[in-house]
C-alpha cells in the first residue's frame, strides 16, 4: 500500500474516531445476525429468520398477516440474548437477557388479549402509541440509538400522520409531506443501524416497518400497487415482504376456524428474493388448536421429507437419532419433546438454506 493510500486512510478514522476507512481485506464483515419467525416456511424463504441490524417492510392488503407476524416476530426475538444476539441455548443461562421488543402503534389498534395468545409477553415487552408521526420517529431514533430493544416495530408507515395535517384545516393541503418525513426517517434510522454494525458487538435491532397497498391512479399496464410513505422505505429497507390475501377454512363446527397465509419475499438483500412462503393458523381455542397456533409440526414433515432431514422407508420414518414406525408416531414424539422439534427446526433449515 502506498504512503499516500496510507495517510488518507489514518486521516479519516483519525477525523471520524476511528474504524470508518480501512483496506478491503481488513475490514470487518457484518455479523448478520438472525432470530426466527416463528414459522418455518417464512425462516426459509428469509435466509434463516430475520436479520438483527436491518430495515425489514412487511406490505399487503389489510387483513394478510402483517400484525400477526410482528407479533411471531416479538414472541420468538425473546428467545435471543440482548447481547450477543445468539438463541438462549447457545449462551450461558446465567449471562442469558432476554431480547426485548418495542411496539409503535400508530393505529391505536394493538389487542392486548389476541397479542398474548400470539405469544406476547406483556410484562417483558413496551408498547408506545405516539400522537403524531414526528414523535415516533424520535421514539424511534432514541430506541435504536440507546440500544435497549432488539426488535422494534412500526404500525404502521401509512398512519403517520405529520402534526401539520393534524393541526391545520381539512381544506389546506400538504402534497408529500409525510413521505417526505418518512423519508428522511428512514435514512436517520438506516444511519444509526449502520453505526451500530461498526460496534464490538455489530448488531442492533430490526426494525420491522408494517404498510398497505395503495392504488395509482390510471394504471392501465403493470403493478397499479404502490406503497404510501415514499420511496426511502424501499431504498432503506434489506427486505420487503408482500402478503397474499388469505384463504378461510371452516373448522368442524363449521364457523371460521382456520386461515392459510403467505406471501412473497419481494426484496432481499440479505438472501435470495423472489420466494415463497404459506402457513395455516388457528383463529380460535378448538380441540387440537389454541388461538394462534402455526401448523409448524405440519411444515416440519413436508419440508422435512423434502429436504432429506426426515426419511420414509418401508415400515419405518428415521428422522436423526429418533426412529419411529409412522409419521404419527413421529409427531407425537415432536409435539412432546420441544428440544427434538427445535433440533429438527434446524437441521431443516440448514438443508434448505445450505
Amino acid at each position: 500500500m502506498s504512503e499516500k493510500v496510507q495517510d488518507f486512510i489514518s486521516k479519516i478514522n483519525k477525523a471520524y474516531d476511528g474504524g470508518v476507512c480501512e483496506l478491503g481485506g481488513k475490514f470487518k464483515a457484518l455479523k448478520l445476525r438472525r432470530f426466527s419467525s416463528g414459522i418455518l416456511s417464512l425462516d426459509c424463504a428469509l435466509g434463516g429468520g430475520w436479520p438483527f441490524g436491518r430495515i425489514a417492510v412487511v406490505a399487503g392488503e389489510y387483513s394478510t398477516g402483517k400484525t400477526l407476524i410482528a407479533l411471531k416476530a416479538i414472541e420468538q426475538v425473546e428467545q435471543y440474548d440482548h447481547n450477543t444476539k445468539l438463541h438462549v441455548s447457545q449462551v450461558d443461562p446465567d449471562k442469558f437477557s432476554a431480547g426485548r421488543a418495542l411496539f409503535i402503534d400508530l393505529e391505536g389498534s394493538f389487542d392486548l388479549e389476541w397479542a398474548v395468545s400470539n405469544g406476547f409477553n406483556a410484562d417483558h415487552h413496551v408498547v408506545a402509541r405516539p400522537e403524531y408521526a414526528e414523535q415516533a420517529v424520535d421514539i424511534v431514533t432514541d430506541a435504536i440509538r440507546q440500544d435497549l430493544f432488539d426488535l422494534i416495530v412500526v404500525d404502521s408507515l401509512a398512519n403517520m400522520t405529520p402534526t401539520t395535517e393534524i393541526e391545520e384545516s381539512t381544506e389546506s393541503w400538504q402534497m408529500g409531506l409525510a413521505a417526505r418525513l418518512i423519508n428522511k426517517a428512514m435514512r436517520r434510522w438506516n444511519a444509526s443501524l449502520n453505526r451500530m454494525s461498526q460496534d464490538a458487538d455489530g448488531a442492533g435491532p430490526l426494525l420491522l416497518c408494517l404498510n398497505q397497498f395503495r392504488l395509482k391512479i390510471g394504471v392501465m399496464y403493470g403493478d397499479p400497487r404502490t406503497l404510501p410513505g415514499g420511496k426511502g422505505q424501499e431504498f432503506c429497507s434489506s427486505i420487503i415482504l408482500y402478503t397474499k390475501s388469505p384463504k378461510i377454512e371452516d373448522g368442524e363446527d363449521k364457523e371460521t376456524a382456520f386461515v392459510e397465509m403467505g406471501g412473497t419475499t419481494h426484496k432481499n438483500k440479505t438472501y435470495v428474493p423472489k420466494l415463497n412462503y404459506s402457513f395455516k393458523m388457528s383463529l380460535k381455542d378448538q380441540t387440537d388448536w389454541s388461538a394462534g397456533e402455526v401448523d409448524n409440526l405440519k411444515q416440519l414433515l413436508k419440508l422435512g421429507k423434502q429436504s432429506g432431514a426426515i426419511i420414509i422407508e418401508k415400515n419405518k420414518v428415521i428422522c436423526g437419532e429418533v426412529v419411529t414406525k409412522t409419521q404419527k408416531e413421529l409427531v407425537a414424539i415432536l409435539s412432546a419433546d420441544d428440544d427434538a422439534m427445535q433440533s429438527l427446526w434446524d437441521d431443516v433449515l440448514q438443508r434448505m438454506i445450505g
